[in-house]
């Protein structure tokens, strides 16, 4: 064999074994999992909630030796079935959030009460049947008002003669079963709605000039695109806030986990008194059972040890020692549960 043929032979070769070793490498490179230290959260939008929650795991989890990719898709009521392998995320938003990792969700971050009522199969969820494989890791507190308020412009000063007026309204509203219960109460059903020649339009809408009635969920402090358009509604409409009746509280409580609280004079434009309404505090980070009792250990190790920049963010987030570790019926996962034990947040 001539030594012209004998390093042709060996330059094949190497570039064979070069090639071999380059798709192995970009094959590793986009590995996810807990395995590969690259989890994907299902949150929401960077300046929502969820999303935000996320972004503060993702520095000190990093300093841990975890890349934490984040969808920023993953939000709404379809969170849940994303974590749960049911559903895909969406390539996008109304929002323009960017496109999620590719690769299986590991775990998400959820409003506590879409958490709690995705694991029970209740509500907006029932159709889909108990996720009994979901345990919660942390609950992270906001305080979130009921709101129900009229336009003054729409000539409403009692919301028990609503149905009586049978008026083609305008409600800015939210598909959260607890707010259709409240429309319901007075009469507001949609088929009703729909006969007077109303409608129901999203609690982001891009007209917020002429509306009648808004009934929205998660009303809290600060700029998160979902509580925009109360602040903005408020501040340029003379509204009218009608306190929650004691029947109407009572059902509400019982009925989706809430509970009887003032929502604060001056929270928005026109609350000129502590408001009788209902709250739904907390966001839950959570798992599916399968999530190894290590990483979630140290994911409730992470949040707790730098909790304080919650605090840094642009909405009123928290961290309590009491109610970390709870949210309603919904199990913690035994490595949360092992940490919580550990720094005596769990004594019984």
């Amino acid at each position: 064999m001539s030594s012209k043929l004998t390093r042709n032979i060996v330059a094949l070769l190497a570039f064979a074994l070069l090639s071999m070793v380059a798709r192995v490498d970009g094959a590793s490179a986009q590995e996810t999992g807990f395995a590969a230290k690259r989890p994907i959260v299902a949150a929401s939008c960077r300046d929502c909630p969820w999303g935000l929650i996320a972004d503060v795991l993702k520095a000190p989890l990093a300093a841990q030796g975890y890349e934490l990719l984040i969808c920023y898709t993953c939000s709404r009521e379809n969170n849940p079935r994303i974590v749960a392998g049911v559903m895909e995320p969406p390539q996008t938003d109304r929002r323009g959030s960017p496109p999620p990792p590719k690769g299986k969700v590991d775990f998400g971050i959820t409003s506590a009460s879409a958490a709690l009522w995705a694991y029970q199969g209740k509500h907006e969820f029932a159709k889909d049947g108990p996720r009994s494989n979901f345990r919660l890791i942390a609950t992270i507190e906001i305080p979130q008002y009921l709101l129900f308020a009229v336009n003054e412009a729409s000539g409403i000063d009692d919301p028990k003669k609503i149905a009586g007026m049978r008026k083609p309204l305008r409600i800015v509203s939210t598909t959260n079963p607890a707010v259709q219960a409240l429309l319901d109460y007075y009469g507001m059903t949609k088929e009703n709605v729909a006969a007077w020649g109303g409608k129901f339009v999203t609690a982001e809408p891009e007209d917020r000039d002429h509306f009648d009635i808004i009934a929205g969920n998660s009303v809290y402090l600060g700029e998160a695109p979902e509580v925009q358009g109360y602040n903005e509604m408020a501040i340029k409409n003379k509204l009218r806030y009608f306190d929650l009746p004691e029947d109407l509280r009572d059902k509400l409580q019982n009925q989706f986990e809430m509970r009887k609280v003032d929502m604060p004079r001056y929270l928005l434009r026109g609350v000129d008194r502590p408001y009788k309404t209902m709250e739904i505090s907390g966001q839950a980070i959570y798992a599916r059972d399968d999530m190894p009792d290590d990483f979630a250990y140290l994911l409730a190790k992470t949040l707790d040890e730098n909790r304080a920049a919650l605090r840094w963010t642009h909405m009123p987030l928290s961290y309590d020692n009491r109610t970390v570790f709870k949210n309603g019926e919904m199990p913690l996962h035994p490595g949360a549960e092992r940490y919580y034990r550990e720094v005596a947040y769990i004594r019984k």
